[in-house]
């Protein structure tokens, strides 16, 4: 039994700095896409202004909301792998952000007729991984507090 609560700590302590860093990705990810790409998906072109307020509007959702609930995940899948007591409500923060990944990811599938296959692969890959290791924080955060009883 000593041997799976350590590992199960181990796992959910690696998977909650993954959650976290995926979270900084997110906004990376956002940014670059405004900045890079001023074009809309059916071809028109935004003007400066737009695509200003654009940029403040997703970067606020993705600060305010996206990389609050990663880090809330992450840091308390961090605490709860040294041992200490941490609310249920990660886990429940953590089953969202599942879901809404699984959106963004299909979203993404079925945008792929109108984006360039290889302009998203990477960020699909990253996007997976990122699924990966909210699941693994999930699964692990689960199994260790039915393991601690």
């Amino acid at each position: 039994m000593e041997q799976k609560l350590r590992k199960y700590q181990n796992i959910l302590g690696i998977s909650g700095i993954a959650t976290i860093v995926f979270g900084v990705w997110g906004i990376i990810k956002t940014i670059l896409f405004i900045v890079l790409d001023p074009y809309r998906v059916d071809g028109s072109t935004i003007d400066i202004k737009a695509m200003y307020l654009q940029f403040i509007i997703w970067v606020i959702v993705y600060v305010v909301i996206d990389l609050f609930f990663r880090v809330f995940v992450g840091l308390s899948a961090r605490a709860e792998s040294k041992g200490k007591k941490t609310s249920i409500l990660y886990l429940i923060f953590a089953g969202i952000l599942i879901i809404v990944s699984l959106f963004w990811i299909i979203r993404t599938f079925l945008l792929i007729k109108e984006i360039d296959l290889m302009d998203i692969l990477a960020s699909v890959i990253i996007d997976l991984i990122s699924l990966f290791a909210l699941t693994e924080t999930l699964i692990y955060g689960i199994k260790l507090k039915k393991l601690k009883g």
